[in-house]
C-alpha cells in the first residue's frame, strides 16, 4: 500500500516527537511533586508507544529512509539514557550509577557493532 505523500512522513515525526518531549520528561522527573513524578511516567510511556508506533507505521506503509534509520536509534538513546541519568540524579538509591555506565556502553558498543556490519553491507 502506498500512503499518500504526507502520510509517509508520520513516522519520522513521532520520531523527532520523541526527540523533543524528552527534555520536558526529563524536567518532570526532576519536580518535587507526586504530580511531576506522575506526568513523567505518562510522557515515557507516550514516548515508548511512539517509538512502537513508528516501526509499525513504517513497515505498514513501507516507508523506510535513512533519515529513519539514523534518527529512530538515536531518540531511543536520548530517551532512555536521558531518562536514567536524571533518576541517577534523582534517585542514586533506585538507580545507581553503574547500571547508568552500563547502559551507555552497551549503547557505544551496538553502535559501533551496527557501523561495522554496514561497512560489509550487513545489518544488525
Amino acid at each position: 500500500m502506498y500512503p499518500s505523500a504526507s502520510l509517509r512522513y508520520i513516522p519520522n515525526l513521532l520520531t523527532v516527537g520523541r526527540i523533543l518531549v524528552t527534555p520536558l520528561l526529563l524536567l518532570l522527573l526532576s519536580v518535587p511533586s507526586q504530580a511531576g513524578q506522575m506526568s513523567a511516567v505518562c510522557l515515557f510511556v507516550l514516548a515508548s508507544l511512539s517509538d512502537y508506533y513508528d516501526g509499525v507505521l513504517a513497515r505498514r506503509f513501507g516507508v523506510r529512509s535513512r533519515l529513519g534509520q539514523y534518527l529512530d536509534p538515536l531518540a531511543d538513546k536520548i530517551l532512555i539514557l536521558g531518562t536514567f541519568i536524571a533518576l541517577a540524579l534523582e534517585a542514586p538509591d533506585l538507580v545507581p550509577w553503574w547500571a547508568v555506565v552500563a547502559i551507555a556502553l552497551r549503547d557505544v558498543v551496538v553502535t559501533v557493532l551496527r557501523s561495522w556490519a554496514e561497512a560489509y553491507g550487513q545489518t544488525l
